[in-house]
C-alpha cells in the first residue's frame, strides 16, 4: 500500500506513524482493532512496564480474545471503591503503564490523574467521546454520518465538508484500511486524518490441540458435577 491515499481530488491522507506512548486513544466500536494495535504496541516497547485491563462497568462486554493477552492486572469496576483501587494501582505501579479501558468513558478526574499512562479505550459506535483524546480509531465499517458526528467537534464543520468522509471511507475499505483522526505531533489544534492497516497486529491463530480440549471438557464436567 502506498504511503498516502487520495480519496478525492482535494483530500490526501497519510499513514499513521506517530508514537502513541503516554497518549490517550479512543477506539470506536471495534474491539479487535484495539487488540491488534495493543499487540503492536506491546511488541514495540518489548512488553516493558505494566499492562492492565479495566472493565469500566459490569455491563461492558470483554471479548474472549482479550483474556489471552498477558495482563499484569484485571479490574472490574462495580462502585467508587473499585475505581479508587484502580487509580491507586495505576499511580503506584511500575512505569510505563498501559491501560485498556472498556465501557463507559472515564470521568474527567480519572482522565487527568492517569496523564502519564498510555490508554486504549473501547467505546460504542453511537457514543461521541467528550474528553480530549489524542486519537480516534474508527471501525472500518462505520457509517459516514457516524464518523462525521464524532469528528465535527474536532476538525470543525468546514473541514468536515471539505474532507468528503464518504469517499475516504469507501477507498479505505477497498484498501483494507481504517480511518484515524489524530492530533499527536500536529501543530494544528484540530488534528488530521490518517489511515492504518486494519489487520496489522493480528495474532496468529493457535492450532487446535485435542489434548488441551479434552482436558478442558473434563474440568468443565467436574465443575458441573460439583455444583449439583
Amino acid at each position: 500500500m502506498s504511503a498516502s491515499l487520495s480519496a478525492s481530488e482535494s483530500i490526501q491522507i497519510e499513514g499513521f506513524e506517530a508514537s502513541i506512548k503516554s497518549k490517550k486513544l479512543w477506539f470506536v466500536g471495534d474491539d479487535q482493532l484495539l487488540l491488534r494495535r495493543l499487540n503492536l504496541f506491546h511488541t514495540e516497547i518489548l512488553g516493558r512496564g505494566k499492562f492492565i485491563c479495566v472493565q469500566a462497568d459490569v455491563h461492558a462486554h470483554v471479548p474472549k480474545a482479550y483474556f489471552k493477552f498477558p495482563w499484569d492486572a484485571f479490574f472490574r469496576i462495580k462502585d467508587s471503591q473499585d475505581l479508587r483501587l484502580v487509580l491507586t494501582y495505576i499511580t503506584n505501579a511500575t512505569k510505563p503503564i498501559t491501560v485498556v479501558w472498556i465501557g463507559e468513558e472515564m470521568p474527567p478526574v480519572v482522565f487527568t490523574k492517569i496523564a502519564d499512562a498510555t490508554v486504549f479505550a473501547l467505546g460504542s459506535r453511537q457514543y461521541i467521546p467528550k474528553e480530549p483524546w489524542d486519537a480516534l480509531f474508527f471501525s472500518a465499517d462505520l457509517l459516514p454520518h457516524s464518523v462525521e458526528e464524532m469528528l465535527t467537534t474536532r476538525l470543525g464543520t468546514g473541514k468536515i465538508k471539505h474532507a468528503n468522509i464518504r469517499s475516504i471511507l469507501a477507498e479505505l475499505r477497498t484498501a483494507k484500511a481504517s480511518l484515524v483522526w489524530s492530533k499527536i505531533d500536529d501543530v494544528d489544534k484540530h488534528g488530521y486524518l490518517y489511515w492504518i492497516d486494519t489487520m496489522e497486529g493480528q495474532a496468529p491463530e493457535e492450532p487446535w490441540n485435542p489434548t488441551e480440549t479434552a482436558q478442558f471438557l473434563r474440568e468443565l464436567a467436574d465443575r458441573i458435577c460439583s455444583a449439583k
